[in-house]
C-alpha cells in the first residue's frame, strides 16, 4: 500500500522524553508530579509487618534519593517510614560511636557486647537534619541484633527536644529494656502513638521483681498523658523468660481508656485487676493467662462488653463463671487452654461456650496438663461432640487433647458424620485426638458433601485400614476446594495407599497433603504409619497432575 501525505501526529510524552539540545534526557511530564512519585515509593518501602534489615526495597529507595532532586523528598519518606531500631536513627549524628566491650554483667541481651554512646556534642545542623527524618518515621522495632544504648544519649536528646517527642509522629513502637529505669521510652511517647510493645527481660533474682514491676507502673502512668491515642499494647516478658504475675498489676492499664488490643504475658491472680479491664469501653481483644478461681461477676459492671476476640493461653482454676466473667456478646473468635482442669468443668466451659455467644466463629480448644484421674475419666465422643452440634454458626474449630487419653468412637465414625452436617459453613477443623477407631474414610466424604467452604481437616490419625473396592468405587466425586488434609499418621493396611490416594482424590482434587511429625500423644499403634501418609501423599500428587495435564490437553483441543 502507498504510504500517504499525511503526517503522523506527534505524542507529547515521547517529545518530552527526547533528547534536547543541551543533551540531557528530559523526564517524562507524569514523573514531575509529586503525587505520582509518591505512589512509586510507597510501592518500594516494606510493609509493617516486613523484616526490615536487609529488605530489598530500601537500597532501591536509597538510590531513588540520590538520583534527582524530584525522587529526593518521596524516597526520603518511604525509606524512614520504619525503622529496625533507633540505632539507625542515631548514627545520623556524627557524634555517634558503637563501642566494642568484654561482656558486661548487667547486658540487656545474651549476644549484647557492645553499646551506643555520643562522645562530642550535637552540631546544630545535624540536628536540623535529624528533626526533619524524624518526622518521617512511623515504626520504629527492634529486630537483632541489639546494642544497649546509654541512657546519657536520651537525657542529652531529651535536652535538644526542649520536652517535645523526639518522633512526633510515630505510630508503632517496639520498645527492649535492659532495665525499667530508662528515660527512652518517655522520650518516645507521643499522642500519635497506636502501637506500643514492651519486651521485657529478665536476669535478675526473684526478689527485685517488686521493684521493677513498681518502675514499670511509674514508668506507663508518667506516659499515660502522651499516649491517650494508644489502641494496642503488648507487655511481653521474653521467649526464655517468664514474668512474675505480680508484675502486671499495674494501675496504669485501666487509664488507656481507647485500649483496643491488650496482650499481657503473664498470669493473672488478681481478680480486681481482671475487674478494671473489664471495665475498658473499647477492648476488642484480650490476651492473657488466668490463675485463679473466677468469682460470680457483678451485676452492674460492664463484663468486657466490646471484646470480640479473647485468647486465654493457660486458664489453671474453676471455669465456673468463665461465661459470666466474660459477658461479651459480640465475642466471635475464642481460644482457651486449660492447666489440669477435670474433665467435667472442662467440658462444660466448651459446651457453653460454643452455644452461649452467638456470634461465636472461631473456637480453640486445648486441654493440657491433666492428673492420675484424667485419662480413665475421659468422655466417649458423643459425650464430648453431641452438645456442639446446636452451635451451627461455627466456622472455624480445634480441640486439642495433649495427654494420651483414647476416646471411644462409634463405627464409622457416625460422631464426625453429624458434626460435618450440622456445621455447613464449616472453613477449618483441627480435631487433634486420638480416637479409638482413628478417623475413617466415611467422615472424609461427610465432610467432602455437607461443608462446601472446607479448606483445612487436621486429624491425629486417618485410618484406611479398612477401606475396599467397593467402598472406593461407591464413593461419590467430588470437586471439592479443600487444601490442606493434615494428619500425624496414616493406616492403611497392605497395599492400601493406591486405594486411599484414589479415595482422597475423588473427594478433594485440589488437596495438598501435609504431614508432620509423630505425636508423643498419638496412639502407639499408629507410630509406624508415617511413611503410609508420604506413600500416600505421593499417590494423590501423581493423580492430581494427570488430572491437570488431562484439563490442560481437552482446553487446547477446543
Amino acid at each position: 500500500m502507498a504510504r500517504t501525505g499525511r503526517h503522523r501526529k506527534r505524542d507529547p510524552g515521547r517529545e518530552s522524553s527526547a533528547v534536547n539540545p543541551t543533551g540531557r534526557t528530559s523526564p517524562h511530564p507524569a514523573l514531575l508530579q509529586t503525587d505520582i512519585l509518591h505512589e512509586i515509593c510507597s510501592h518500594l518501602k516494606p510493609l509493617a509487618t516486613d523484616k526490615l534489615l536487609g529488605h530489598s526495597g530500601l537500597n532501591s529507595l536509597a538510590r531513588c534519593a540520590r538520583i534527582s532532586r524530584a525522587f529526593h523528598e518521596p524516597a526520603l519518606r518511604a525509606l524512614w517510614w520504619a525503622l529496625p531500631s533507633i540505632r539507625e536513627a542515631l548514627e545520623l549524628f556524627s557524634a555517634f560511636e558503637l563501642v566494642h566491650t568484654d561482656r558486661r554483667r548487667d547486658s540487656w541481651d545474651e549476644d549484647s557486647d557492645c553499646y551506643c554512646l555520643f562522645t562530642q556534642e550535637i552540631s546544630q545542623k545535624e540536628w536540623e537534619r535529624f528533626r526533619r527524618y524524624a518526622g518521617y518515621v512511623r515504626i520504629i522495632r527492634e529486630e537483632p541484633p541489639h546494642y544497649l544504648v546509654q541512657p546519657s544519649v536520651f537525657l542529652y536528646l531529651s535536652c535538644l527536644c526542649g520536652g517535645q517527642p523526639l518522633f512526633p509522629n510515630l505510630r508503632e513502637l517496639t520498645w527492649r529494656a535492659m532495665t525499667l529505669h530508662h528515660t527512652e521510652l518517655i522520650l518516645l511517647a507521643t499522642p500519635t502513638l497506636r502501637k506500643l510493645v514492651m519486651e521485657l527481660k529478665y536476669e535478675s533474682p526473684d526478689d527485685t521483681y517488686h521493684v521493677e514491676a513498681t518502675a514499670l507502673d511509674t514508668l506507663l502512668r508518667m506516659t499515660t498523658s502522651q499516649l491517650s491515642g494508644l489502641q494496642e499494647l503488648a507487655i511481653l516478658s521474653g521467649e526464655y523468660h517468664r514474668a512474675p504475675s505480680n508484675l502486671f498489676a499495674l494501675t496504669s492499664i485501666p487509664q488507656l481508656r481507647h485500649l483496643r488490643i491488650l496482650h499481657l504475658d503473664c498470669d493473672i491472680t488478681d481478680d480486681d485487676f481482671l475487674a478494671t479491664l473489664a471495665a475498658l469501653p473499647d477492648l476488642a481483644e484480650l490476651n492473657i493467662a488466668l490463675d485463679l478461681d473466677l468469682d460470680p461477676p457483678t451485676p452492674h459492671k460492664n463484663s468486657f462488653a466490646a471484646l470480640r476476640k479473647l485468647t486465654v493461653r493457660s486458664f489453671r482454676g474453676s471455669p465456673d463463671n468463665f461465661p459470666g466473667v466474660f459477658a461479651s456478646p459480640n465475642l466471635d473468635t475464642l481460644s482457651i487452654t486449660l492447666q489440669g482442669t477435670p474433665w467435667p468443668p472442662a467440658l462444660a466451659l466448651l459446651h457453653t461456650s460454643a452455644t452461649r455467644y452467638r456470634r461465636l466463629r472461631s473456637l480453640t480448644f486445648s486441654v493440657a496438663g491433666y492428673h492420675a484421674d484424667f485419662v480413665s475419666t475421659a468422655p466417649n465422643i458423643h459425650t464430648l461432640l453431641n452438645p456442639l452440634l446446636h452451635a451451627s454458626a461455627i466456622e472455624e474449630f480445634a480441640f486439642d487433647v495433649s495427654a494420651p487419653v483414647v476416646f471411644e468412637s462409634s463405627g464409622g465414625n457416625q460422631e464426625l458424620i453429624r458434626l460435618a452436617k450440622a456445621w455447613p459453613q464449616l472453613r477449618s477443623l483441627e480435631f487433634i485426638v486420638t480416637l479409638s477407631r482413628g478417623v475413617e474414610p466415611q467422615p472424609l466424604v461427610a465432610f467432602a458433601q455437607h461443608c462446601p467452604d472446607l479448606r483445612t481437616l487436621r486429624f491425629r490419625a486417618i485410618n484406611f485400614e479398612n477401606l475396599t473396592d467397593e467402598q472406593l468405587n461407591a464413593a461419590p466425586v467430588y470437586n471439592h476446594e479443600l487444601r490442606i488434609l493434615d494428619a500425624c499418621t496414616a493406616c492403611i493396611g497392605t497395599d492400601g495407599a493406591t486405594r486411599a490416594a484414589a479415595l482422597l482424590h475423588r473427594l478433594f482434587p485440589h488437596l495438598v497433603v501435609w504431614t508432620i511429625p509423630d505425636c508423643m500423644a498419638c496412639d502407639l499403634r499408629y507410630f509406624s504409619h508415617g511413611e503410609d501418609l508420604r506413600r500416600i501423599k505421593h499417590l494423590a500428587s501423581r493423580q492430581a497432575a494427570k488430572t491437570r495435564v488431562a484439563g490442560s490437553t481437552q482446553v487446547s483441543v477446543a
